[in-house]
C-alpha cells in the first residue's frame, strides 16, 4: 500500500510540475493565475482550514508574526 501511495504521489508531483510549466508558457499575468486559484478554493466543499482547527491556525499565524516582526 505504501509503495502504491508513493507512486501516486510521485505521479501527482510530475503532473503539477507539467501544469506549472504549461501555465508559465500560456499565462503572463499573475492575476489570472491567482484568480483561477481563488475560484478553485471557493468551490471546495470543505474549507482547507476546518472550523475545528481555525483557532489553532490563527494562534500559529500570530506566533509567526511575532517572531518575524
Amino acid at each position: 500500500m505504501t509503495c502504491m501511495l508513493s507512486v501516486a504521489v510521485s505521479e501527482l508531483c510530475v503532473c503539477v510540475c507539467v501544469c506549472v510549466t504549461l501555465l508559465q508558457a500560456l499565462v503572463h499575468d499573475i492575476h489570472v493565475v491567482c484568480g483561477c486559484l481563488k475560484d478553485f478554493l471557493r468551490g471546495l466543499k470543505e474549507p482547507l482550514v476546518t472550523f475545528q482547527l481555525w483557532n489553532a491556525f490563527t494562534s500559529a499565524v500570530g506566533e509567526l508574526k511575532s517572531l518575524t516582526c
